[in-house]
């Protein structure tokens, strides 16, 4: 279990694997390659696609409130990158908005909508899929962190970023990481199935920590991530420390070399925002990692 103070937030995850009821349908697009041959008239049909054209052919669709983006590759292979989908209900519900909690803050409703729609599409964008999702920082390392920072300094205050370079990635938790150590779907289609993002609460209050007023968005998320069968062993042999002899009677499926395996993160992440800038200054996450049962 993490618990540390990231503005006057709490990071506060607690990490349980285990197999649950839970079925989850997962399907892919087939693709067909044609190799090249000659017809009756002598030409040669269209040439077989190409690695990159294969992975881009999978790099669409909607999966919950996150679409399809583009393709990236790292040194595992290529996989395709998410972001918040324009329909999305939580972009625009503002029922979960504490107007009472506002004017003691100096904040107005439309800058409660504004951070609102802020901190949905960063949790789909980035935490959610960051490139930060599969790094091993358990053991405090840091490959990538700065560079992520870096590239989204704009979201956040400068002293938070000042934090964020200065920070183990593991302990801040702005984005997901630690807990998918290089083990996820590389076949061109995104690491997720599906994606639910639900807006708790937004609120105004002052920092617990110096009195700052402060806009907070908590979201109730659930992101369902794709692992093969040798993946997800592995993963539970190392994160999970769990034995294998004793996953092949407790989860048979993971040894069966079918389809993919769901991985999901069930819990609230929040964000806390800065009302003069509209900026990140606090964070915290609170919630499960399981590993959902494979579906017959």
């Amino acid at each position: 279990m993490l618990e540390r103070t990231r503005g006057d937030l709490t990071v506060h995850h607690a990490r349980r694997i285990a197999a649950t009821t839970v079925t989850l349908l997962i399907t892919a697009t087939a693709l067909t390659a044609c190799s090249p041959s000659t017809t009756g008239t002598g030409e040669a049909s269209k040439p077989a696609a190409t690695k990159t054209e294969a992975a881009e052919s999978k790099c669409a669709g909607t999966f919950g409130d996150v679409v399809a983006n583009k393709p990236v590759t790292d040194t595992r292979g290529t996989y395709c990158s998410v972001t918040i989908n324009p329909d999305a209900a939580a972009l625009t519900d503002d029922s979960a908005i504490k107007a009472d909690t506002l004017a003691s803050v100096g904040a107005t409703i439309d800058q409660a909508r504004d951070v609102q729609r802020k901190a949905v599409t960063f949790v789909a964008d980035n935490w959610v899929d960051s490139p930060m999702l599969e790094q091993d920082t358990r053991d405090g390392g840091d490959a990538g962190w700065k560079d992520w920072v870096s590239a989204h300094r704009d979201s956040f205050t400068p002293d938070t970023v000042t934090k964020l370079e200065a920070a183990k990635p593991m302990d801040s938790q702005m984005v997901y990481n630690g807990y998918f150590p290089g083990i996820l779907a590389r076949d061109g289609g995104p690491r997720v199935s599906n994606v639910k993002i639900d807006v708790n609460e937004t609120l105004g209050h002052n920092s617990e920590t110096d009195g700052t007023p402060q806009l907070a968005v908590r979201m109730h998320v659930v992101a369902k991530y794709r692992a093969t069968d040798e993946d997800t062993v592995a993963w539970m042999t190392k994160v999970g420390e769990s034995n294998e002899a004793d996953l092949r009677s407790s989860n048979p499926e993971l040894f069966d070399g079918k389809g993919d395996n769901a991985l999901v993160y069930d819990g609230v992440v929040a964000y806390g925002y800065d009302i003069s800038s509209g900026l990140i200054n606090g964070n915290t996450i609170k919630g499960d990692l399981d590993l959902a049962k494979a579906s017959a």
